[in-house]
């Protein structure tokens, strides 16, 4: 049988419109090579059934990666569960150094597109799970069986955690654990809504937070919360509670920031009610299901605990630990750019909230003498860009460049003290091994932290005050915090060799809390009326104090070592000169905290305890004889910091709610500085004549952060003291 010449055969299309007209040689990309070449991209079109044929292919390309993926993940817990096959490996290395290439080459080609774990991110929740969970393996096991099988419900009866949206019939069959209500009942939205003081008072709060000098503020995007303040005063009938917490926790601070007088664990504060408001809308808000915004709220609400008490520094520890694992369920400590779905915007603000995070971890940590719960964890989220809120916004498809870090904006202070926050928490880690470190683990951390220092911006350095004539108080607190943390951290790391034969490491301890006593003069000065740093808020000043409590105790403990060793002895280091210096700084020290009274009590306690040793060894007879000082033993001071040893030190305490008074020279009254009965200054004595050791956190972490050591220390003292 002959075919019929009349009927022609159909051939699929295999080449692009443009390139079948032009008879032209088309590579079937989209656009192809030909078209490309011309400029004519937007005319590359090719017949329908050539595109679902393109999309066919595409989409098994994605399952084929989904598949090696699944294949890496099995061979790696194959791989796993033999205990000896390290020694194995290691074994046939050995003996075969030509597969230890082949391996490598394998392994770097295995590395590329290896999956960063799986996020979810609705509008109810933001979830995350690591590559290797079995919920990541499910859903990808669905999405393929789901293309092969060609059947919607395979993907449904597969999912898991990550794919389950809690549906009206299942709310309330998990509660919420309360933790913030303490038992009593929860305000509804509307009642939430009803308490809500006047809007003219609520812009009245909402500004001073946002115009403060506050560390945390970054993690609010100005330019949209604006724009969702001003339409819920529009209509409050589809509030969010997560962003109702945010509101009144930023109306609780920017009260407290209002406020010129420190009050302290008063209830009746305005900011205290709006706090508590705050943790009823949490509540409302199922913070244990992490959504957006609701870190942001726990964090201001944790800031507004911090700035109120010294004694419920503990509770609120054990809060930032629920902030720290959500933040870890929401996968922030995962670079945005690894995951898909998740727009610039959000991305930039879940880098700033997990930079904030990691700050107040690692800092509050070592103010309560706890180790830090996030420090180390396998984190790769870069830092914070170099911009200003009004250089990106909800709306950008992409983030414009990034400032250079020499051009000023509202998060160059932030990146910068995100590096030294990062080195401090390593300098922490070392102070507290369980063993020494080696000399060049120690010296290499001193580079680290020395680089970051010479590579700071020439605007935030730190400099004298008569050199800071035109620079507003904001930028001046900036330099005195970074250069706070700076000297703190070289503290840290060469702590433990106080009073030890390693008379080097010794002096870049006593250095470096020599430079931050003086900053502690220096703010002093400045914060005094007609001051520099007049303006400043006491919350602000606040904020730096465990630094000064750190040099105090570290100065304190040198010179009672000095007094216990004769001259020439192997422990001998300081000259005459140079203790005697040290003794005006901490006495200068001692007394500023004497004259602050929102001093935290911790404070006030361990100035009390040093002015006891210094006023010990103050008699002449017990000044023992020191070599002369040599040009390489003096200590250092901050460039154009000059500290007056011979001014008058005795100081006002409060009045007419102001911090200082006019007449400066009024004599302090240091047996009732705190309104309680207070133990012999010679009591403490016993503090500064222990040596430190290297056995972690020894007996300086407890004095300085542990407030219930300290309340027990000085009950112990004056029950001994109600005995003789």
């Amino acid at each position: 049988m002959s075919s019929d010449p009349s009927k022609r055969r159909n051939r699929t299309q295999r080449s692009c419109q443009p390139c079948r007209i032009g008879k032209l040689r088309c590579n079937r990309e989209l656009p192809c090579s030909e078209c490309v070449k011309r400029s004519r991209e937007t005319s590359c079109v090719y017949a329908q059934q050539v595109q679902e044929s393109m999309a066919y292919r595409s989409q098994a390309r994605v399952m084929r990666q989904k598949l090696d993926n699944l294949e890496r993940v099995v061979k790696s817990l194959r791989q796993g569960a033999a205990g000896d096959a390290a020694e194995r490996s290691s074994k046939q290395a050995t003996a075969d150094p030509a597969a230890t290439v082949r391996d490598d080459e394998t392994s770097s080609q295995q590395q590329i597109d290896i999956p960063q774990g799986k996020y979810r991110i609705t509008a109810n929740e933001e979830a995350f799970v690591g590559p290797a969970h079995w919920e990541s393996i499910v859903n990808d096991i669905a999405e393929v069986r789901a293309y092969l099988e060609d059947d919607p419900s395979v993907q449904e009866s597969s999912d898991g955690v990550l794919n389950n949206e809690s549906s009206p019939s299942d709310a309330g069959a998990v509660k919420t654990p309360d933790l913030f209500c303490n038992g009593h009942s929860v305000l509804t939205i509307q009642e939430l809504v009803g308490t809500l003081p006047p809007k003219a008072t609520c812009d009245r709060l909402v500004a001073a937070w946002f115009n403060s000098m506050d560390n945390y503020k970054h993690i609010v995007h100005i330019p949209t919360f604006q724009r969702q303040y001003a339409q819920f005063w529009r209509s409050q009938s589809h509030i969010s509670p997560v962003w109702l917490a945010l509101l009144f926790n930023i109306l609780a601070l920017g009260s407290q920031y209002l406020s010129k007088e420190p009050a302290f664990d008063d209830a009746s504060q305005p900011g205290a009610q709006l706090h508590s408001l705050a943790s009823h809308a949490i509540h409302l808000a199922d913070y244990a299901k992490p959504k957006m915004y609701i870190l942001e709220a726990l964090i201001l609400y944790i800031r507004y605990g911090q700035m109120k008490s010294d004694e419920s520094q503990l509770r609120l520890w054990l809060t930032l630990g629920l902030v720290t694992r959500l933040s870890t369920r929401m996968g922030l400590f995962r670079d945005p750019s690894y995951c898909e779905g998740i727009s610039p915007f959000v991305a930039e603000m879940r880098r700033r909230v997990w930079h904030c995070i990691c700050y107040m971890d690692i800092c509050f940590s070592y103010q309560i003498g706890l180790v830090s719960a996030i420090h180390g964890l396998p984190a790769n989220a870069a830092l914070p860009s170099n911009l200003n809120d009004s250089d990106f916004d909800p709306e950008s498809k992409v983030l414009p460049p990034a400032w250079p870090m020499d051009k000023y904006t509202n998060l160059t202070y932030v990146i910068i003290m995100g590096q030294l926050t990062n080195v401090f928490a390593e300098a922490v880690t070392l102070s507290n091994a369980m063993s020494p470190p080696g000399c060049s683990e120690i010296e290499k951390l001193e580079t680290k932290i020395r680089t970051i220092g010479n590579e700071m911006p020439e605007n935030l350095r730190m400099r004298p005050l008569d050199k800071s004539f035109g620079d507003p108080p904001a930028l001046i607190m900036e330099r005195l915090r970074l250069d706070l943390v700076y000297t703190k951290a070289i503290c840290v790391l060469y702590r433990r060799y106080l009073c030890s034969d390693r008379h080097e490491d010794r002096r870049k301890c006593t250095e470096s809390a020599d430079q931050i006593l003086a900053l502690h003069a220096l703010l002093d000065e400045a914060a005094q009326p007609t001051g520099q740093l007049e303006s400043c808020h006491y919350q602000e000043i606040r904020d730096c104090m465990d630094c000064f409590i750190l040099a105090g105790i570290i100065t304190g403990v040198e010179i009672s070592d000095a007094y216990r060793h004769p001259a020439g002895s192997a422990k001998q280091c300081y000259s005459s000169v140079q203790l005697e210096h040290m003794r005006k700084m901490l006495r200068t020290s001692c007394d500023i905290w004497m004259r602050w009274t929102f001093a935290p009590r911790k404070a006030r306690r361990a100035a009390f305890a040093m002015i006891g040793m210094l006023d010990k060894h103050a008699s002449p007879k017990s000044t023992p004889v020191q070599p002369e000082l040599r040009a390489d033993e003096s200590t250092s001071l901050p460039d154009g910091v000059v500290i007056s040893t011979n001014a008058q030190i005795d100081g006002p305490a409060l009045v007419d709610g102001g911090f200082w008074t006019d007449d400066m020279n009024s004599a302090i009254d240091y047996d009732s500085f705190l309104n309680m009965d207070t133990p012999d200054p010679s009591s403490f004595q016993d503090i500064f004549d222990t040596p430190f050791d290297d056995s972690g956190m020894n007996w300086v972490s407890h004095i300085i952060v542990s407030y219930h050591v300290q309340k027990q220390l000085a009950d112990s003292i004056s029950r001994a003291c109600g005995t003789h």
